[in-house]
């Protein structure tokens, strides 16, 4: 709440403001009063107020001298000026030094709960600018530090916005790492690390209960000078709350970056901490340092345990209730060479598979997988099994094909359409990080195909949202091969495509053009499943004109070029 001071000499009235009208209602707290202008100061100390109401006509100091000196002490003070008589003199200094209003003696209380409540309103519309201008900085910056990791702005274009930014391009080595939170895998007191290059036996065995979510242990316990950065309100994380996979979908991916480069920044204080969430919403960490010497770094490139950056990934898990990957992509001397190691850590996502039970995996660029099953007849088995007993890192691909295999055949058993939508079974794939994560994907999708609730999955969807959200999910499903954009789209809703974005973001999960590029690659993989046509014409036929463009969403979303998905899956 922000504060009011009143100075009169006249003690009755100095007094009686404080109760002359209610202030609380303009979020206003009396501090307290003065005789006059020397008196004020006095008081006023070094906590200064928010307003100052105050007597024009005063011994020792009067009204207008007072602001002048309280300007040079607090210059976002206001100030409103009461006068027994008015006097043009007095108006104009009262002018020229900002003054919110000049009210004469007697009080009008009308007048003056009108000049606060301008005040007020002055004050709100400059919070908003300012959060405005702070979150515009955010996002550029946000934006600017993932063209750099992605290597798609230029050197010189880099240096000019880095400048501005605040983002260190001189140093003499900068340190690239991922961090990936794994939903609620973390188990109470799981405190293991998979150490770089660990060869662990996947432990495929059954007749063991999956556990899922669990409550979150605490809050963020930051270190000391990240705890005020690294609070997070009470509806995000509570020792209440019910489930650990709930808590992580209600903590912004950008406000734990945020937390993430807090805890850096006050243990790493000899380097410059760049933390942002990426288009898969993993928290990239950029730590730029004056020398070339790396801090702990491992020969692979992967961090080590007793690493602060370990210690922070453990601690974000900890708050958004989930087990944590953290990725190393090395180290390089110069701001190109970023792209490199960023690829590097986002690799490991796409070649490796963790399973069992551990709170913190770390690994590094030439991080291994752990022995195989001999046939994808065990894969199968594992998918369709319990939970795996053991801690280990498997390669993507293997247990990737035997899923899609399973939930092919369990939606051609269920009989249903002659080309059924397999949006449920491929979506899902590239935002799956452990092998418990796939097994319970796999189970999920046969159950529905048996209950036969796979086909009616876009109708509810579009059910459960809102009036113009729904609109575009059903513009989405039934014209996604047409030029859809935000902007035809909201002129037809008669909105800002700005504020029906961020609406269809609020409500899915998932931005338009995400939204709308998977509907393209579901209809994509069926026509490549049970037709015999050209992979350039079906591109055509879903939406996209450039063939090369086709390829690369098709592979971004499936993980398979569409030749690969034919001859592995086609009929």
């Amino acid at each position: 709440m922000r504060t009011v001071f009143f100075v009169d000499d006249e003690p009755l009235i100095a007094q009686g403001l404080s109760s002359i009208m209610e202030w609380e209602r303009y979020g206003l707290c009396p501090l307290g009063h003065a005789g006059d202008g020397i008196q004020a100061l006095e008081r006023l100390g070094e906590q200064g107020a928010d307003l100052v109401v105050t007597d024009i006509m005063m011994p020792r100091m009067n009204g207008l001298e007072l602001i002048e000196a309280l300007k040079k002490r607090y210059p976002r003070t206001r100030y409103i000026v009461l006068s027994g008589y008015e006097e043009f003199e007095y108006v104009k200094v009262g002018i020229r030094l900002g003054i919110e209003n000049y009210i004469l003696k007697p009080i009008n209380i009308e007048e003056l709960e009108a000049t606060v409540r301008r005040t007020v309103e002055v004050w709100e519309r400059e919070e908003a600018s300012h959060i405005r201008q702070e979150e515009d900085r955010r996002l550029l910056r946000s934006h600017v530090l993932a063209r750099w990791a992605e290597g798609t702005i230029e050197r010189s274009e880099l240096i000019q916005r880095a400048e501005l930014l605040g983002i260190p391009t001189d140093c003499g080595a900068y340190r690239v790492d991922v961090l990936r939170l794994l939903g609620g895998e973390t188990q109470p007191g799981a405190e293991q690390i998979s150490k770089p290059g660990a060869q662990g036996n996947p432990g495929l065995s059954k007749g063991r209960t999956p556990q899922h979510g669990g409550e979150i242990e605490g809050g963020c316990a930051a270190p000391p000078g990240a705890q005020a950065a690294a609070t997070v309100e009470g509806d995000a994380v509570s020792n209440e709350a019910g489930s650990a996979e709930l808590s992580k979908e209600r903590i912004d991916p950008a406000r734990l970056a945020e937390i993430c480069e807090a805890l850096l920044s006050a243990a790493e204080p000899g380097a410059a901490v760049l933390c942002f969430a990426d288009a898969d919403d993993d928290l990239v960490c950029i730590r730029c340092m004056r020398t070339a010497e790396s801090p702990c770094a491992a020969s692979s490139g992967a961090v080590q345990p007793e690493e602060p950056l370990a210690e922070a990934a453990r601690e974000l898990g900890r708050l958004a209730g989930a087990a944590v990957w953290l990725a190393g992509g090395g180290e390089t001397p110069d701001i190109v060479g970023v792209r490199a190691c960023f690829a590097q850590a986002k690799g490991q996502f796409r070649r490796l598979l963790p399973a069992g039970e551990q709170a913190l995996w770390v690994t590094g660029p030439d991080t291994q997988p752990g022995p195989m099953p001999a046939s994808s007849h065990i894969w199968e088995e594992a998918l369709l099994g319990s939970r795996a007993e053991a801690a280990g890192l498997l390669p993507r691909r293997e247990p990737m094909n035997a899923a899609v295999r399973l939930m092919v055949e369990a939606v051609r058993e269920a009989g249903g359409l002659a080309e059924p939508d397999y949006a449920e079974l491929y979506a899902p794939l590239q935002r799956i990080s452990t092998l418990e994560q796939l097994r319970q994907h796999v189970r999920d999708t046969i159950r529905r195909a048996a209950a036969g609730s796979l086909p009616e999955a876009a109708a509810a969807e579009s059910a459960a949202h809102s009036t113009h959200v729904a609109f575009l999910l059903e513009q989405i499903r039934d014209h996604y091969a047409e030029e859809l954009s935000l902007k035809t789209l909201s002129q037809r809703l008669n909105l800002h495509p700005n504020y029906l974005g961020q609406l269809f973001q609020q409500e899915t999960d998932s931005n338009f053009s995400d939204a709308l590029n998977r509907r393209r690659i579901e209809r994509a993989t069926s026509l490549l499943l049970h037709t015999d046509r050209r992979t350039a014409e079906i591109g055509t036929e879903v939406g996209y004109l450039d063939n090369s463009y086709f390829y690369r969403q098709f592979k971004k979303y499936t993980g398979l070029s569409p030749t690969e998905m034919r001859q592995m899956y086609g009929d």
